[in-house]
C-alpha cells in the first residue's frame, strides 16, 4: 500500500489543500488577507497601501510600489507559474492594458465580439408568440455571456440584461428580437471598457460615493409558469472613489468600482418608496466596500466595531435624484409615514445617517467634509445610474468611464426646462387667483360709522 502526503491532482481535497498552502506562503511574505475579500490581500504601513494582490484559483494580478517586488518575488519563487505579464495581459477573462501615463483600461472587446447572435425566423409567427425551447437556450446563452460582460466592465449594459434574464423562461419573439438589439449594441461599443486614469484620484483622501435611482412600476416579473406580476421597479446603484472636491464643487474625479441593476420583488406603492428601496442596496454594499479599502489600509484590527473604524477611514456620500427621500432623510424629527414599511426603510437608513460612530447621534447632520455618512440632491440630468433603471442611452455613463469624472452640475436643457415649468406653474397660478376673482361676491354694503377710525357697528359689520 502507497500513502501519500501530499495532495494528488484530481481528488476531492486536492484544491483545497492547495490553496491552504498558496494562502500561507502569502502570509509569510506580509500579504495580509482581507477580512470582508478573502481572495484580496495587501500590504500597508502606517495606513498607506503598499501592495495589493487578487487571487483567483491559482491566477494573480498584484501591484506594488517600489521596495516591495521582493515580496511577490518570493511568493513566485515558491511556486512553478508559467508566465508572468506585465503591461498587457488578460486576467479572467478581461483584457487589463497599462498606458504609458499608467492609466490602466480594462476591456472585454474579445469576449463580446465572440458572442453570437439568436438564430431564429418568424415564419408567420407573431412578436408575441413564444420562443420554441432551442431559442430560449440561445437565449439563455447570449443574455448569460452579456451579463458577464455588464459585470465586469459594461454597466451601460446592465439594465437590459436584467429585463431579458428575468424573461428568458418564458422569452416570446419580441424578447428574442430585443436580446439580438442589446447584443448588437454591446458590439458597437465592444472596445468600451473601465478607466483608471493615475491623476483622477488619490487613495490616501479620496471618499466613496453611491449613486442610486430606481424607475417606478414600469417592470413586468415573468414567473416560470408563465405568470406575469406587473408594476415592479427597478433600482440601480453605483460606487465610485472620488476626490474630495466633489464636497466644494460640482466636478471632481472618480473612479467607477461597482454597480448593479435588479428588478425589485416587491411593489413600491411610491416613487419615494423604490428610491429607498434603491438607497439601501447601494448603502449596503458602500458600506461594505469601504470597510474592504479600510482594511486594506490596516484600519480595521478586528471585526468587533468594524463599522466604526471604517467609517473613521473616509466619508461615504449618497447622492440621490428623488427630493422627497433626501428631505426624509435630512429631516431631524423621526416622523411616522402612513406607509408602515417605507417608515421603516427610511428610518433604517436614518440611524446610519444620523449615527456617530460610537453610536451616539447627532443633534445636527455635520458638514459633508467632516461627515462619516452625508447625503445631497442630484439632478436628473445629471444622474450617472439613469440608463440603470430604463432602457435609453448609455452616453452618460460612457462619459463617466472614458474621462474619469463625475460631474454634478444639471445640463442648460434640465436648466431651461425648470425654469420654462417654475413659469408655467406661475402662469396657472395667476390664472386661477384671476379666476377666483371673478367668482368672489362684492359686498357694496356701506356700514355706519360714528367718527372714529375704528369704531364699526360690530354686528352690522359682520353680517
Amino acid at each position: 500500500m502507497i500513502l501519500a502526503r501530499v495532495p494528488i491532482y484530481g481528488t476531492q481535497d486536492a484544491g483545497r489543500k492547495f490553496w491552504q498552502r498558496f494562502s500561507s506562503v502569502i502570509k509569510e511574505n506580509d500579504f495580509a488577507p482581507n477580512k470582508f475579500a478573502p481572495a484580496l490581500y495587501s500590504i500597508s504601513k502606517d495606513g498607506d497601501i503598499k501592495g495589493l494582490l487578487v487571487t483567483h484559483v491559482d491566477d494573480l494580478c498584484w501591484a506594488v510600489k517600489p521596495g516591495y517586488e521582493t515580496n511577490m518575488k518570493k511568493i513566485l519563487d515558491t511556486f512553478s507559474v508559467r508566465k508572468v505579464e506585465e503591461g498587457e495581459f488578460r486576467f479572467c477573462g478581461k483584457e487589463i492594458k497599462q498606458l504609458e501615463d499608467f492609466t490602466i483600461i480594462v476591456t472585454c472587446k474579445d469576449t463580446t465580439e465572440t458572442i453570437n447572435p439568436v438564430r431564429y425566423e418568424l415564419n408567420g409567427r407573431r412578436l408575441t408568440d413564444f420562443a420554441t425551447e432551442a431559442e430560449q437556450g440561445q437565449m439563455r446563452s447570449v443574455t448569460g455571456s452579456l451579463g458577464w460582460i455588464a459585470r465586469q466592465c459594461r454597466p451601460g449594459l446592465s439594465y437590459m440584461v436584467s429585463k431579458l434574464q428575468g424573461a428568458v423562461s418564458k422569452a416570446t419573439m419580441k424578447d428574442l428580437k430585443e436580446t439580438n438589439q442589446a447584443l448588437d449594441s454591446a458590439k458597437e461599443h465592444s472596445d468600451m471598457g473601465l478607466w483608471f486614469k493615475p491623476d483622477a484620484i488619490d487613495w490616501s483622501t479620496c471618499l466613496l460615493v453611491t449613486v442610486t435611482d430606481a424607475s417606478f412600476a414600469q417592470e413586468v416579473i415573468q414567473e416560470p409558469n408563465g405568470r406575469e406580476k406587473p408594476h415592479r421597479s427597478q433600482k440601480a446603484y453605483m460606487i465610485l472613489l472620488v476626490d474630495p472636491d466633489i464636497l466644494k464643487m460640482n466636478l471632481a474625479g472618480c473612479h467607477i468600482w461597482g454597480w448593479r441593476s435588479i428588478t425589485d420583488k416587491r411593489v413600491c406603492r411610491a416613487t419615494i418608496q423604490s428610491e429607498a428601496h434603491g438607497m439601501i442596496s447601494g448603502e449596503e454594499m458602500g458600506t461594505r466596500l469601504r470597510a474592504i479599502i479600510a482594511d486594506c489600509r490596516g484600519m480595521v484590527p478586528e471585526l468587533k466595531g468594524w463599522e466604526a473604524a471604517s467609517a473613521k477611514a473616509m466619508t461615504h456620500l449618497w447622492l440621490s435624484d428623488c427630493e422627497s427621500l433626501v428631505s426624509h432623510l435630512k429631516n431631524p424629527k423621526s416622523e411616522r409615514l402612513e406607509n408602515v414599511r417605507l417608515s421603516i426603510d427610511i428610518q433604517g437608513l436614518k440611524q446610519v445617517l444620523w449615527s456617530k460612530p460610537d453610536g451616539t447621534e447627532f443633534d445636527e447632520l455635520p458638514p459633508e467634509a467632516m461627515a462619516e455618512n452625508a447625503v445631497r440632491w442630484i439632478d436628473t440630468s445629471s444622474m450617472v445610474v439613469d440608463c440603470l433603471t430604463k432602457k435609453m442611452s448609455p452616453e452618460v455613463v460612457h462619459r463617466v468611464q472614458t474621462t474619469c469624472q463625475l460631474n454634478l452640475e444639471a445640463t442648460p436643457e434640465s436648466k431651461t426646462l425648470k425654469m420654462r415649468k417654475q413659469k408655467q406653474r406661475k402662469a396657472k397660478t395667476a390664472e386661477k387667483d384671476i379666476e377666483r376673482a371673478k367668482v368672489m361676491p362684492v359686498n357694496t354694503y356701506k356700514y355706519p360709522y360714528n367718527g372714529a377710525k375704528d369704531d364699526w357697528d360690530s354686528n352690522q359689520h359682520h353680517e
